[in-house]
């Protein structure tokens, strides 16, 4: 099921309520419609995110079709059991990222999401989250929670392109 949020009318309340969020495919095998997107955004290489807990989920598969599909990866695993959303996860995203990348792929939920949204913000990319858990409520927003010296704040950020949800991915999250 793909989903477009481009607001076409007033709401009864008098406004028109929108999101930058493009596209939202939930159905099981949602990874499959990866390819299409990256040709959507006539991306030739993709800059793809995860973490030990996550890239195992999908990273391999999608960077399988992708590069089937001709478009090349450049992928970036961050190895923390619990990665934290601070400086220093940011900062090893943009000393890793693939300036000739044209589209940002993160394989996550809050953490990975959050950090990557900064990335698609600050180098003006096209992204796509594939979702790990479906309790996340932050996927589209257009903002990130950061710590930043330690504490924690919400700072601007670039919402999805795209928002993946693979049943088969989500039914293997953990329950807590």
């Amino acid at each position: 099921m793909d989903l477009n949020f481009i607001p076409t009318e007033v709401c009864s309340c008098g406004k028109v309520h929108k999101t930058m969020v493009e596209h939202v495919t939930i159905e099981s095998g949602a990874i499959s419609s990866i390819p299409e997107y990256a040709k959507l955004y006539n991306a030739k290489k993709a800059f793809i995110i995860g973490d030990v807990n996550t890239y195992p989920l999908a990273g391999d598969k999608i960077t399988a079709m992708l590069e089937a599909n001709g478009v090349a990866c450049k992928n970036y695993i961050f190895k923390e059991r619990r990665l934290e959303p601070d400086e220093k996860a940011v900062g090893s995203l943009v000393l890793h990222y693939d300036a000739k990348s044209d589209i940002i792929i993160a394989i996550g939920s809050g953490v990975i999401n959050d950090i990557s949204k900064i990335l698609a913000y600050q180098t003006n990319t096209p992204y796509v989250i594939v979702a790990s858990a479906a309790f996340m409520d932050g996927y589209a927003a257009g903002s990130s929670s950061m710590a930043i010296d330690g504490v924690k704040v919400t700072v601007p950020a670039k919402s999805p392109d795209v928002i993946i949800g693979d049943i088969n991915i989500l039914n293997g999250a953990p329950i807590h």
